[in-house]
């Protein structure tokens, strides 16, 4: 499996019920997923990392 470090990213993808969602954070590439691991935030409190399969993403920024 191939992993690459993206760097801070902010993906714009489509989330189950193909709305537009987004999400901001370091990413890493693994194959056919991209893992974000997010950034801080004080509403969330389940999960701090987020996998997302290419074929959902419509854009990557990079900064």
């Amino acid at each position: 499996m191939r992993m690459a470090h993206i760097g801070k990213v902010r993906i714009i993808y489509l989330g189950e019920d193909n709305q537009k969602r987004s999400v901001n954070g370091k990413g890493v590439e693994k194959g056919n997923y991209v893992e974000v691991e997010l950034n801080p935030s004080e509403r969330r409190t389940k999960f701090n990392t987020v996998l997302i399969p290419w074929f959902r993403i419509c854009k990557v920024i990079e900064y």
